[in-house]
């Protein structure tokens, strides 16, 4: 099935990795909306060690100025199918697609930030992400989430894809 791609920063500028693991559980990127469903997103992703437990990807609403301090706010407006950590490799990096059972509908002009959550890992098997910290070229910012699920926002890039099965307000079949 053709999809359409809402926003995305390409694994072509990952230069760095964050670790998602017993003081991490989760990294998101704020995006800009475009008026069409959401139906599911790509990380750049691969693990360390064996580690257990499932992933998920979530939409949160956008709180912040869009590209300095983005950060995701309240609880998340949907949530992805789970995706094993085990499934990752260790040697290759890959773009790992999570979908959204129901498409969530994104307002046009609207910032939302997409999330990877994972609370499963520890100091020695985790899940990286890749992202980007020198190039910057996307408009919104990378944020990361600690223990205590507290959101802190920084000046890097996560490597995304959203897309929609829906172009112009039609599905495509």
């Amino acid at each position: 099935m053709a999809q359409t791609i809402i926003d995305s920063y390409s694994q072509v500028y990952r230069d760095s990795q964050a670790n998602i693991n017993d003081v991490t559980w989760g990294i998101a990127q704020s995006f800009l909306g475009s008026g069409i469903t959401l139906s599911n997103v790509q990380f750049y992703l691969k693990k360390y060690g064996a580690p257990t437990g499932t992933m998920t990807a979530a939409l949160y609403v956008h709180t912040g100025t869009f590209g300095t301090s983005s950060k995701p706010t309240g609880s998340a407006l949907i949530t992805s199918a789970t995706v094993n950590a085990s499934s990752l490799s260790t040697t290759t990096w890959s773009l790992v697609t999570f979908t959204f059972a129901l498409p969530y509908p994104l307002e046009a002009s609207t910032y939302y930030c997409i999330a990877l959550l994972y609370s499963s890992g520890t100091s020695d098997k985790f899940v990286y992400a890749g992202y980007d910290r020198t190039s910057l070229l996307h408009s919104g910012n990378r944020s990361i989430m600690n223990t205590s699920s507290i959101w802190v926002s920084d000046s890097n890039d996560l490597c995304f894809y959203c897309y929609s099965n829906q172009i112009a307000g039609a599905f495509i079949l």
